[in-house]
């Protein structure tokens, strides 16, 4: 497993997609499916956010720079941002859920951003812009 991924284990009967779905649902996620045939893989990339992905059923093995990680079904790995990785899909196939979550700003972020936002109050109206 890779030092830079969490992963939890599934034991006994794995639950279906929409269990799998409520529950990131219930995490403020948005989730979407997806799976490939056998034997397919992805070559590597990386992304700008939290990667938090179930594996339904069949398997997939992700790769990382800290060792390969194999999912089966039930599985769940949390990737931290901009980890690159590349996988590869198991011999039956594979059907995933995933969803990215992006990281929390911080209030100073925050405060950042609303200053950069244009304001709703318009003074064009006001009898010293005249």
């Amino acid at each position: 497993m890779g030092a830079d991924a969490a992963v939890e284990r599934h034991d006994g009967t794995p639950p279906g997609e929409d269990e799998l779905a409520a529950r990131m649902r219930a995490e403020g996620l948005s989730p979407y499916g997806w799976g490939n045939g056998p034997g397919d893989t992805y070559g590597w990339h990386e992304h700008g956010y939290e990667k938090v992905l179930y594996c339904v059923h069949g398997q997939i093995v992700s790769h990382t720079a800290s060792g390969d990680i194999e999912l089966g079904p039930g599985d769940k790995m949390v990737l931290p941002p901009h980890t690159a990785h590349a996988a590869t899909v198991g011999s039956e196939g594979v059907r995933c859920i995933e969803a990215p979550r992006q990281p929390d700003k911080s209030p100073v972020d925050r405060i950042r951003h609303m200053a950069d936002e244009p304001d709703d109050l318009s003074w064009s109206g006001h009898p010293s812009s005249a």
